[in-house]
């Protein structure tokens, strides 16, 4: 395989051509799952999908990356580097059992560096179930909004004031407890979740009952960055995960650090992508976790989300080479080498343990 950095995207548009080279062969079955929207260029948009190994899979192991389509580049990274050994033969898959790897869930937000998509939807907010409704807010979120969102010439570029007095009125904890849960009331703003499922969303919950619905089993790793310990990985379970898939996740991964959402320093997330998996695919007993790697401290990651936002709202026309998409870029896939490397290595040996669990 060649070399860590190498394996790493600089745009959407490469990631997704390396990505279709790299599955054209040893495939089971791939699909492109077109969205309504393009990339800067005029480029065509879409979850592309591979399956590799049985093609009616009894267990399966499912890899998938840009959830949050700004923190893309590690996970696309990852799915050529397993793609590569397998097609070198470093690789095998036990009777009976697949990979499927989809690259891109939010392909607008890799391609314009964004973490949000056309909608400016946040994906991992908006997958909500069959009983919720796109509606409400925490108590705070209209003030956080006032105070982080502000576009005048005197308070641009000064995110990290509003940010303390913030802290200062209301506590550190109001942050978790305000920003990342979700809201669906202010669409221009940070962790929204929409008001329907997004066309990503569509696009899944049509494929995914064919391809899966048969599964006995089924371990999904959602790739992540930008939240912990700068080159750290957490296996972040679910809100509201059953206390025998907690133990289930200690016992398949025990060198690892398995963080359940009643844990210190956790938030409650609304309208997750693992809960509505496992609604979807009531057949097939599924693992979801989000594989969550840490880049930079949570203030400077907070910091470049708000000042993306806030240049966005300022002007909706602004491309990935917007100094404030740059940073948000930086904030969640950077460009360090030994970062790169050390993640790299890091989510190709859970994917290679999936694959021996089952």
């Amino acid at each position: 395989m060649r070399q860590p950095n190498d394996l790493f995207p600089a745009s959407y548009q490469e990631s997704r051509e390396l990505f279709r080279e790299a599955t054209a062969a040893d495939v089971a079955w791939r699909e492109s799952m077109a969205i309504d929207a393009t990339g800067p260029q005029g480029e065509e948009l879409a979850v592309d999908a591979a399956l590799f190994g049985a093609q009616r899979p009894r267990r399966v192991v499912v890899v998938s990356s840009g959830l949050h389509g700004v923190e893309a580049p590690l996970g696309a990274a990852i799915q050529r580097g397993w793609v590569e050994r397998f097609a070198a033969g470093a690789e095998s898959l036990p009777e009976g059992t697949a990979v499927l790897l989809l690259h891109a869930l939010n392909p607008y937000g890799f391609a314009w560096r964004r973490r949000f998509n056309e909608d400016n939807v946040d994906l991992n907010r908006n997958f909500l179930l069959a009983e919720q409704a796109y509606t409400g807010a925490p108590p705070l979120a209209s003030a956080f909004r006032r105070a982080l969102g502000g576009e005048s010439r005197r308070r641009r570029g000064l995110t990290g004031l509003p940010m303390v007095l913030l802290a200062a009125r209301h506590g550190v904890r109001s942050f978790w407890e305000t920003l990342p849960p979700g809201q669906y009331e202010h669409d221009d703003w940070l962790f929204y979740g929409g008001r329907r499922l997004s066309q990503s969303g569509a696009r899944l919950a049509a494929l995914l009952p064919s391809l899966l619905g048969a599964c006995e089993e089924t371990i999904w790793l959602d790739i992540h960055t930008g939240l912990g310990r700068g080159g750290r990985c957490d296996l972040l379970l679910s809100e509201g995960e059953r206390p025998e898939e907690e133990a289930w996740w200690h016992n398949a991964y025990p060198h690892e650090t398995v963080v359940a959402a009643h844990r210190p320093r956790r938030y409650p997330v609304r309208g997750g992508f693992g809960p509505w998996l496992q609604e979807l695919l009531p057949g097939s007993a599924v693992h979801y976790t989000t594989a969550e790697f840490g880049t930079y401290p949570a203030f400077r990651v907070l910091r470049a989300m708000v000042a993306e936002n806030r240049a966005t709202r300022a002007d909706p026309t602004i491309g990935p080479q917007h100094p404030a998409r740059r940073r948000l870029a930086e904030a969640f896939a950077p460009q360090s080498p030994k970062w790169r490397a050390r993640t790299l290595a890091k989510g190709l040996t859970l994917v290679e343990h999936a694959i021996g669990l089952l």
